[in-house]
C-alpha cells in the first residue's frame, strides 16, 4: 500500500513574516506557546535557561496546563527574570507573538505528531529548536530550518541555545531556508486532497 502525506496546508490571515536579521553580540528571545503539561516538556526549557545563563537571553511561555504543573514550572523559574510567562493566548495573537520572537522551541517529550506550533513557527520565518523524535524530528533538519535536541536533555538544549548565542548569524541561514522552502497555504493543502481524492474516484 503507497502512503502519500500531504503537508499541513497555513492559513496566512493570522501570520506574518518576521523579518529580523542577527549579527554578532544580538539579543535572542525565545518563545514556547502550547498547553502547560508535563509531555510538552517545559520543564526541560526552564531548566536549559539555567545552563545557559547569558543575560542577551530570554524566554517567553505562552499557554496554559494543570495548575500544578504550572505552579511547579514558576518555582523553578522564580528568580530568572529572563523568563515570563503570558497566560493563555488566542489565534489572533500569533502574528505578534512571533514578531517578538527570534527562536521557537518545541521541548516535548513524548512523540509529537505534526504539531501545530511548529508550522505557526516556520509560517512566520521563525527557525525551531525542537526535541528529535516524533514529526518534530521529520520536519525539522539541523542547520537548514532550526536545531534538534535529544529529548529530555536540557544539557543538550542549553548546549543549541548557547551556539545560536555565539553565532547569532547562523539564524540568518536558518531563516533564508524557511522563506526558500515555504509551508502550502491551507488552499493548496485543499486542493491537494481534492487531487487524491479525484484519482482514486476514478
Amino acid at each position: 500500500m503507497n502512503v502519500e502525506v500531504l503537508p499541513h496546508g497555513m492559513s496566512r490571515g493570522t501570520l506574518a513574516a518576521n523579518v529580523r536579521a542577527y549579527r554578532t553580540g544580538a539579543p535572542l528571545s525565545l518563545v514556547y506557546g502550547g498547553s502547560l503539561n508535563e509531555h510538552k516538556g517545559v520543564h526541560v526549557l526552564v531548566r536549559a535557561m539555567s545552563l545557559a545563563p547569558s543575560r542577551r537571553l530570554r524566554l517567553r511561555i505562552y499557554g496554559e496546563g494543570k495548575p500544578e504543573y504550572e505552579a511547579a514550572l514558576r518555582r523553578r523559574a522564580a528568580g530568572d527574570r529572563r523568563i515570563t510567562f503570558h497566560g493563555a493566548y488566542a489565534e489572533s495573537d500569533l502574528a505578534r507573538i512571533y514578531q517578538e520572537a527570534d527562536l521557537a522551541v518545541m521541548p516535548s517529550v513524548w512523540f509529537e505528531n505534526y504539531p501545530l506550533a511548529l508550522h505557526e513557527a516556520l509560517a512566520s520565518d521563525v527557525p525551531v529548536v525542537a526535541s528529535n523524535v516524533g514529526g518534530m524530528a521529520e520536519k525539522i533538519v539541523d542547520g537548514q530550518n532550526g536545531y534538534t535536541f535529544r529529548v529530555g536533555d536540557a544539557r543538550h538544549l542549553a548546549d543549541r541555545l548557547r551556539l545560536l548565542l555565539r553565532k547569532p548569524g547562523l539564524i540568518n541561514g536558518l531563516k533564508a531556508n524557511i522563506r526558500a522552502n515555504p509551508l502550502p497555504a491551507a488552499e493548496e493543502e485543499l486542493a491537494a486532497y481534492e487531487s487524491v481524492y479525484f484519482e482514486h474516484a476514478r
